[in-house]
């Protein structure tokens, strides 16, 4: 017996042959991995100076943003002043030059290179720099140019040279008819006009700027760097977006305008200094590493060579002497991977055991047949899915092993395409233990032995029942609202476009009818948001039967739906469709938890092709048609006019204005005050809010207050007006002035507030004030809306001790039967009564009666509106208790209020 103790000659020879094919390969393998570290390094650099410039890109864009809003403040701010539009009514030439250059004197008003004013469509006053005589382009710049605010980029051909500017064009409207008197042009000239590249590129290092339009250049570049005069041209010429040139990155983008990306782009050039260092610093050092990378090789192979030669020389030494037919022992310790064949069959073993545990453990039934389609083996799943084991169903066909429901001819076509191709899948009917059928998943595969013959077959199935209902639910929930069973946004989007497509291709025509309901807010506030379900599930089901089959009609989001009537029908035809659905809605109530109301709907309409050939815009213009027939009442339809479009703007835009006035500190407070008419004392002060607009000056209550309450803003305005006028009373009061009563407006938005009696509460312990010493003027309509929600407020208010007052009396309902439902200190007698009182005998009847009527209730009265001695006396003769009035006093700031509560003179010292 030999042992294997030395190592052979041939054994030297595969370690030689193996030192010599390491070698080059780590040699390679370091090359490699030097010139991935270059490639990937330069790599860097690139996105390094890309990023740089889509930085200073982002930069730019926002600078220019700034810029772009600055001048259209300026111009909107000179547009909308009611002298601009007074000047051109009267065709002051003189006065509009005045006028346009203070707008020239303003901040960004030099920057300003067109500003030019229309009138009746023809050029009038022209503010430009001289070089600039557009005369006889105005035409075109007037169709180039449209109204709604947005800047557009315009080519024009004046002599000497084209000019390529962007203007922006804003109507002039008169402030009584809300016509369009004439146009403000305003812009600037990007030929020869560094002004806007110098703005834009303040702090830039290195990095060159050209503004290109259309693939040309606009104007003079902004250089920062040494670069080659012609390098731009070089670059618009390559047409490409990035990239190098001549050693030079540079980036191409578009500029956006108006929030829209625009033909005009920025071309941004720099130098590749950081690449050529990195070219610089890896040629210095390219020996020294390849050397280091040898060394390297070199050590790692004959490392490797260290590792393997003991046992490889023992294990070659074995075989030559087992090919040589001597008898050897084989010692495991010398050679250690002789060890992995006992490892591998270890694992065999393992891994057999495995595969039976999961076959066995497998939610899915298996089913194993033999090529006669014998049955072999079940697992553990087919026996919980069918309630049968093997030897139950031991000798049956393959339909009645696998339950199916039709027989053998359900698995023909399966059979011949696994004998064909190896496997087939797919949906089945089955019936598995209670008999009903149930649809399977089923997969079969044959196997095949050494000689490619079909030796088994291999079924795997299981109950896709619970699946398949959970897909039906999820579908319904994708396509179905769950409250009304309609269609949802995403199933309507689609039916939309469908027929849209239809349309267009049958040149027919669709109506889309957008609707909402009245006032559905205030029931679902009121009565709680069960009762708004129910209503909102009652209104689909009533528009559903005033519509057809084919039309198309889903619930939109909150109380809106949108109705789409897929047959061509006129304009007429279309109105006359809504106005029946809307007296559906008014005709007849809806009972909604016992309880009978009427709720009535306001329908926005818009036609296919006239009003919107794309999704988004019928939508929209239909959305705007439905804000405008609630502008006008509710309880209509409205269908879509192009002027809407312009409305609705100008109304968001004085929506915008409301908003960032109460936020920036632009109301203000005057109060009027309210004096005992029996000795002339001055017993309290009416807050009125007031809106100093920048440039304009006081605005009246009348021009923002119905907007205000239109868009909700009153409910943040009123809690302004409140805070303000208890800190002003608590003023007055450290000041000695401990007899005046503050009375303030409440709007129906802030009646309708669940907070509203906290929030006061609050203010008031903010203030250290008495509640009596606060009056809240109510209208008699606000309280008949929601009689039960205004009676539980007013008690709430009430119990905090701040007196009620009934604003405007006379004008509304005009019953005192319903004041003992309410704690009303006090009435207001409306000024329609009063300025009639000296000539008409009604109204001296009415304001009697209600005074001694209020009188016998314990309730005071006050008059408003007192405008001269005579209408005094007469109050005075019915004793009416206080008033108000211009007569008396007008509404004052605080400061002037201050001086009035120091001279502290009586009304009767003034009437004498």
């Amino acid at each position: 017996m030999l042992s294997v103790t030395r190592s052979s000659p041939r054994a030297r020879r595969l370690l030689r042959l193996m030192l010599m094919a390491l070698l080059p390969a780590f040699l390679l393998l370091a090359v490699a991995l030097l010139t991935l570290t270059y490639n990937s390094t330069s790599k860097m650099v690139d996105e390094s100076v890309h990023h740089q410039l889509q930085e200073t890109h982002h930069r730019l864009q926002s600078r220019l943003d700034s810029y772009l809003n600055g001048l259209d403040n300026l111009l909107s701010t000179a547009a909308e002043q009611a002298v601009l539009a007074a000047i051109i009514s009267s065709d002051d030439r003189q006065a509009a030059r005045t006028q346009l250059q203070k707008t020239l004197d303003n901040s960004h008003g030099e920057y300003l290179d067109l500003l030019i004013l229309t009138r009746q469509g023809q050029y009038w006053v022209n503010m430009n720099s001289p070089l600039y005589m557009l005369e006889h382009r105005l035409p075109s710049l007037i169709a180039d140019t449209p109204f709604f605010n947005k800047w557009s980029s315009i080519e024009l051909e004046p002599s000497p040279s084209p000019l390529t500017a962007l203007i922006q064009r804003y109507p002039v409207l008169s402030p009584d008819s809300g016509q369009i008197t004439g146009s403000l042009f305003g812009g600037l000239v990007l030929n020869d006009n560094l002004t806007l590249l110098s703005l834009l590129g303040q702090e830039l290092e290195n990095i060159n700027v050209q503004l290109v339009l259309r693939g040309k250049p606009v104007g003079p570049p902004l250089i920062n760097s040494d670069i080659p005069s012609d390098l731009f041209t070089q670059v618009l010429s390559s047409q490409r977006l990035q990239g190098q040139i001549q050693g030079h990155y540079f980036s191409l983008q578009p500029l956006l305008i108006n929030g829209e990306q625009s033909e005009l782009q920025l071309l941004l050039l720099t130098n590749d200094a950081m690449f050529q260092q990195l070219q610089q610093t890896y040629g210095y050092h390219t020996l020294l590493a390849l050397l280091l990378v040898l060394s390297t090789a070199l050590a790692l192979s004959l490392y490797t060579l260290r590792l393997i030669s003991s046992p490889l020389a023992s294990l070659t030494l074995f075989a030559e002497q087992v090919s040589r037919g001597h008898s050897v022992s084989f010692q495991p310790d010398c050679i250690e991977e002789f060890n992995l064949l006992g490892t591998s069959l270890e694992q065999a073993e393992k891994s057999l055991r495995l595969h039976r545990l999961v076959l066995e453990n497998m939610m899915e039934a298996v089913v194993i047949f033999d090529r006669a389609h014998h049955l072999i083996y079940v697992n553990h799943a087919y026996t919980k899915i069918t309630g049968q084991s093997l030897d139950e169903i031991a000798g049956q066909t393959p339909y009645r092993t696998l339950h199916l429901e039709s027989g053998d001819t359900s698995l023909q076509l399966p059979w011949q395409t696994v004998n064909a191709t190896g496997f087939w899948q797919g949906e089945i009917s089955g019936r598995i233990r209670n008999g009903s059928p149930s649809p399977l998943w089923l997969s079969i595969t044959s196997l095949r032995d050494t000689d490619n013959e079909i030796s088994h077959y291999v079924v795997v199935f299981s109950d896709i029942s619970i699946l398949k209902d959970t897909q039906q639910q999820l579908q319904r929930m994708a396509h179905y609202d769950p409250l009304t069973g309609l269609a949802n946004r995403s199933l309507f989007n689609e039916l939309l476009d469908h027929n849209l497509s239809r349309a267009a291709r049958h040149d027919t025509s669709l109506t889309m009818l957008f609707i909402d309901l009245d006032k559905f807010k205030h029931i679902n506030d009121s009565l709680g948001h069960a009762a708004g379900d129910e209503l909102l599930k009652a209104a689909a089901r009533r528009i559903q039967h005033h519509s057809r089959t084919e039309d198309i009609l889903c619930r939109f989001g909150g109380d809106e739906f949108i109705l789409v009537l897929t047959s061509p029908l006129s304009h007429q035809q279309a109105m006359c469709a809504a106005q029946r659905l809307v007296n559906a809605f008014s005709d007849k109530p809806f009972r909604i938890q016992g309880q009978y109301r009427y709720v009535s709907i306001s329908i926005g309409l818009a036609c296919y092709p006239e009003h919107g050939r794309d999704q988004e815009t019928l939508m929209k213009n239909a959305d705007t048609a439905l804000y405008q027939a609630k502008e006008q009442g509710r309880n209509q339809v409205q269908i879509f006019d192009a002027g809407m479009n312009l409305q609705t703007q100008i109304q968001i835009k004085k929506t915008t204005e409301l908003r960032i006035a109460l936020e920036q500190g632009q109301m203000e407070l005057h109060y009027q005050p309210q004096f005992c008419l029996r000795d002339g004392s001055l017993v309290g002060v009416e807050a009125l809010v007031r809106w100093n607009k920048p440039g304009i000056g006081l605005v009246y209550p009348g021009d923002f207050i119905p907007l205000a309450e239109t868009t909700g803003i009153i409910v943040p305005m009123g809690k302004w007006v409140l805070k303000e006028a208890c800190h002003q009373l608590s003023a007055w009061r450290q000041a000695g002035f401990n007899n005046i009563r503050m009375a303030v407006n409440l709007s129906a938005r802030q009646l309708r507030q669940p907070s509203l009696a906290s929030d006061i509460a609050g203010i008031l312990q903010q203030q250290e004030m008495n509640a009596d010493m606060l009056e809240l003027e109510i209208t008699e309509s606000m309280l008949m809306e929601d009689m039960n929600t205004a009676i539980t407020t007013m008690s709430e208010l009430n119990q905090l001790g701040i007196h009620l007052a009934i604003d405007d009396f006379g004008t509304g309902y005009s019953s005192l039967a319903y004041l003992k439902n309410f704690p009303v200190r006090r009435l207001k007698i409306d000024k329609s009564f009063v300025q009639d009182l000296t000539a008409d005998t009604e109204d001296t009847a009415i304001i009697s009666a209600i005074i001694n009527l209020a009188h016998n209730m314990g309730i005071a009265v006050i008059a408003e509106g007192i405008e001269n001695e005579a209408q005094l006396e007469y109050l005075r003769q019915l004793n009416c208790d206080e008033g108000q009035g211009y007569f008396l006093a007008r509404p004052m700031p605080a400061a002037d209020m201050d001086k009035l509560l120091q001279e502290s003179c009586p009304l009767v010292e003034k009437d004498q």
